[in-house]
């Protein structure tokens, strides 16, 4: 170093991120973090060292500050919105910094603050302040502008000065503030109708020039504490005025984007009209209707016109927003076949509510002869339905209603009498498997306990369950005419023995990387080798030796799923896709009634390879949801130690791609259950009402999770509130190319079957 290294305003960042890697693999309470942790305080204790012993002597101010980003939970986590993740130390001294406040006695170490957390800090006092507050804090230690965009607070009780130039400073910064609301202010009166913009009404043009002279002739008559004190309360109305113009367009655009999914559902809704339902029922109220939908025809373009017009205004977002309902209500009323869809619509709505007490006093009096009445039953459905639904949307905020979600699934039969109505006693098992599934909502987050124990003893419990199912299949006493070369019960019995072999070996390897063996170079890179390799050669031999049924197909492409999820668990993940696929297997046998286990599990999935259907009803659509939240909470709380058996270098890149394989494996299987429940399904619909459906649904969803999403609070809020509406808004998508993907994994074969059929042959 030499004299102009320490000019005036010059700074260094030191950034020591080698404390968050190891708090990340071994968690704060290791002995390895801790170790860590002296070895960056002896860092630092060098670098403050050498910057003091070059600095003696020469006409330099040197400070240092000392924080952290943020915190960390007791399982590695962060970006919450917990004291143990948003709390994080602040240590700074030097030049122009005020010395630390000595407490006087040791009554005063008793105190606590509203976080619950001491007031003292080893007998000294505690100062606070936002992050944001240390930018302003070192542009003035610098002696430089506050930057322009900084939403910082100058913190004054950091440092040591006196009254005169800490009101010097606060005007600095409240002027800074001021120059921001200016701008924002121009903005948005600048792309608003004057007679409807709504100034904030706290802190007004000629308000703050009030403000600023009386703060000013407080500083000249040198008041300097009251003029520190009035230019502070400029600044909290200035950041309020700034979130209120920040905000200012959001109530309006909130409208216009829902208006949208509404229409847009509308729009869905009356293309899946059958032709009959495109003529009107009654022409009573029809003269009247039409002159409704001609008057909003001519208000719809007006409003139309006028946003064209002052479109120049706004960005082209704003515009399009605003367009996007118009354009579509004007689409639904100059279309004669959705209007005389509204219409009767209306006209069944306005006759059922007036037909209401008639109905329900008279089903009252015949519910002893001929039990509950149709329009009772379908307004239970629809209700449960909508109960469902609702508990699956705010089950990604509070996971424990999930368990009340999975409860109204146990008694969906006896809401739904042709849910397996000829299957009365599969309804108790499908009670006790939708129970269990309902108690991991209760469980602690995935990521939070580390139980590699519980994963062996899955795994280990899984392997002769494996082995009975395929001993089964290869048992079966149904002839066929094809593929009997791949269906032979000795080549299906060395497959159960392989998958099996194969959860046995992943049980164990989870156990052994977890183990002091695990520390072993040879064990090691032998786990390494078997669990990439467990990634793509289970899918082989099913694609190639199993044969396109739909029992082995299925529970082929479980057991090629469930392997890779076993080596990434860390606790009760593989019980709960035990419990889950439980759910699924009887889901296809409820929904093909009349049907023996041979018929159902052996039925050729190669005929009919271009028929794909997307099972959109209540109870499919529901469960998907289901599957999806129980997995994304994987997302908030990713452990780095469940790949493990595939690296043990921290890579953010390559253990995000192992995060999205094991979301993906219990959807994908979900997906492939979604394909076998329309091969065997009675009552199938049309691809494009199931569609339509499924994009209704997700509408519906996606309005729930636009009006909840943030844009303050920890960054894991607002990118859970981002990605819940990200993913509601493809989840028609999502379903459809699931069920493609199914479809086409229960039917594709890596060799052509008559070829094979000559060959056996």
């Amino acid at each position: 170093m030499d004299m102009k290294t320490f000019r005036r305003g010059h700074i260094a960042f030191l950034h020591m991120d080698a404390a968050d890697l190891v708090g990340h693999a071994f968690k704060p309470n290791s002995d390895e973090y801790i170790e860590m942790v002296r070895n960056v305080d002896s860092l630092v204790s060098e670098v403050v060292h050498e910057v003091t012993r070059l600095s003696s002597g020469l006409d330099v101010k040197v400070a240092f500050i000392l924080s952290a980003d943020h915190g960390m939970t007791e399982w590695g986590s962060h970006g919450a919105g917990s004291l143990h993740e948003t709390v994080t130390p602040l240590l700074a001294w030097g030049a122009g910094l005020i010395r630390p406040e000595l407490l006087p006695s040791s009554d005063a170490l008793t105190g606590f603050d509203q976080y619950g957390l001491p007031l003292h800090n080893h007998g000294r006092r505690r100062r606070e302040l936002q992050q944001a507050d240390l930018c302003p804090l070192m542009a003035n230690l610098l002696g430089i502008p506050i930057p322009v965009n900084s939403v910082g607070r100058v913190p004054l009780d950091f440092l040591d000065v006196n009254s005169s130039v800490k009101a010097q400073l606060v005007r600095a910064n409240c002027m800074q503030l001021l120059s921001q609301l200016q701008l924002k202010l121009l903005e948005k009166r600048g792309s608003h109708f004057r007679a409807f913009f709504k100034e904030f009404d706290k802190l007004t043009e000629s308000n703050i020039e009030e403000r600023l002279r009386s703060a000013e002739l407080l500083t000249s008559n040198d008041l300097h504490d009251q003029a520190i004190e009035s230019y502070e309360q400029l600044a909290n109305l200035t950041l309020m005025a700034l979130t209120y113009y920040h905000k200012y367009d959001r109530p309006f655009f909130s409208f216009c984007i829902g208006a949208s999914f509404l229409l847009w559902s509308l729009v869905i809704w009356c293309k899946l009209a059958s032709p009959g339902d495109t003529k009107y029922v009654s022409n009573q109220y029809r003269h009247r209707f039409d002159q409704c939908f001609q008057l909003t025809t001519f208000v719809l373009l007006t409003l139309i016109l006028l946003v064209l017009g002052f479109s120049y205004l706004s960005p082209y977002s704003h515009t399009v927003f605003q367009l996007l309902p118009l354009v579509l209500s004007l689409y639904l009323v100059r279309s004669s076949s959705h209007k005389a869809r509204l219409y009767n619509m209306l006209v069944f709505l306005f006759k059922k509510s007036r037909e209401t007490d008639y109905m329900t006093g008279y089903y009252t009096t015949q519910s002893s002869r001929v039990g509950n009445s149709p329009f009772t039953v379908a307004s239970l459905i629809t209700v449960a339905s909508f109960l469902l639904l609702e508990l699956l949307i705010w089950g990604f905020h509070y996971r424990p209603l999930l368990f009340v979600a999975c409860i109204i699934l146990a008694i969906w039969p006896a809401l739904d009498r042709s849910f397996g109505s000829d299957r009365a006693y599969l309804h108790r098992f499908w009670f006790l498997a939708c129970c269990t599934l309902a108690v991991f909502p209760l469980l602690p987050v995935i990521g939070s306990s580390f139980s590699p124990k519980l994963v062996v003893a899955s795994g280990m419990a899984i392997t002769p369950v494996s082995l009975l199912i395929f001993r089964n299949l290869s048992r079966s006493p149904v002839e066929y005419t094809k593929h009997n070369f791949l269906l032979s019960p000795p080549r299906m019995l060395r497959m159960g023995y392989l998958f099996s072999f194969l959860f046995a070996s992943s049980s164990c390897a989870v156990g052994l990387v977890h183990s002091h063996l695990g520390f072993l170079p040879s064990i090691r890179f032998a786990i390494h080798i078997f669990s990439w390799t467990m990634l793509l050669l289970p899918s082989l031999f099913v694609l190639k030796w199993l044969s396109p049924r739909l029992g082995l197909r299925l529970f082929g492409w479980i057991s090629v799923f469930l392997i890779p999820l076993i080596l990434l668990s860390t606790g009760y993940e593989v019980l709960f896709f035990i419990a889950f696929m439980t759910v699924g297997l009887l889901w296809i046998h409820l929904e093909a009634p009349g049907r023996d286990w041979t018929q159902v599990w052996f039925r050729d999935t190669s005929a009919s390879c271009d028929v794909c259907e997307v099972q959109s009803t209540c109870l499919s659509g529901d469960t998907n949801d289901l599957v999806t939240l129980k997995n994304f909470r994987h997302v908030n709380s990713f452990d780095p130690r469940s790949t493990y058996c595939f690296l043990t270098i921290l890579k953010p890149g390559v253990m995000g791609l192992f995060l999205l394989i094991k979301v993906l494996c219990p959807m994908m299987c979900l997906a492939i259950i979604y394909a076998a429940v329309q091969l065997v399904s009675t009552h199938r619909g049309s691809v494009n009402v199931q569609t339509g459906l499924c994009t209704i649904m997700s509408n519906f969803i996606a309005v729930h999770f636009f009006t909840c999403l943030r844009d303050e609070g920890s960054w894991l809020e607002i990118g859970n509130s981002i990605s819940h509406y990200v993913i509601a808004m493809v989840i028609g998508l999502v379903a459809f190319l699931f069920a493609f993907f199914g479809r086409q994994l229960l039917s594709v074969s890596l060799q052509c079957s008559d070829a094979a059929t000559r060959k056996y042959v």
